[in-house]
């Protein structure tokens, strides 16, 4: 859900279909007039058109329906509705949100687990590494994984220089 200014100064509300319904020739996009060029006026007029226009996306979908409306019928229906919603000084009729699912999980469940030694990961002591030999190892991780050659070139180049940058001012 979008406002949208258009270059005569009125705002639109912008809502994008889902991927869902594309297939079945409904466009990437919803555009409809708020009839405003007040942007506090349109910020209010967006949430009851962009509501109206959700649910009846949601209406839409095909796990929530057995057959669809072709688009041209529920453009139609969609306009009705945006004419219901502009008639009643843009308030929303009946606009319910679908519930979403909650799982609860309890302290028990998130707690941190204790790990034993032999599976927890050795962590060297006290080994330090220079900065080129780090550079050097990352290099040739980033070789290994198939990037371009420039990539690596690049990397190599700009890492350096951060790391003669580094040297020069005795950090």
């Amino acid at each position: 859900m979008y406002l949208l200014k258009q270059a005569n100064s009125v705002y639109y509300s912008h809502v994008c279909c889902p991927k869902a319904l594309h297939k079945f020739g409904y466009p990437f996009d919803i555009k409809v007039s708020l009839l405003t060029k007040d942007r506090a006026t349109a910020l209010l007029r967006n949430l009851h058109i962009s509501a109206t226009i959700k649910q009846f996306l949601f209406n839409e979908l095909p796990s929530n329906k057995s057959k669809l409306l072709p688009f041209r019928q529920f453009k139609q229906a969609l306009d009705q509705a945006i004419d219901t919603v502009r008639r009643n000084s843009f308030t929303t009729i009946n606009y319910s949100v679908p519930a979403l699912k909650t799982v609860t999980v309890s302290a028990d469940e998130i707690a941190p687990q204790t790990t034993n030694k032999a599976t927890s990961i050795p962590q060297p002591e006290n080994e330090t590494i220079s900065p080129s030999d780090a550079l050097d190892e990352f290099i040739a991780s980033k070789k290994n994984t198939n990037i371009r050659s420039l990539t690596v070139h690049q990397l190599n180049q700009r890492i350096s220089h951060f790391i003669c940058t580094l040297k020069t001012q005795d950090m």
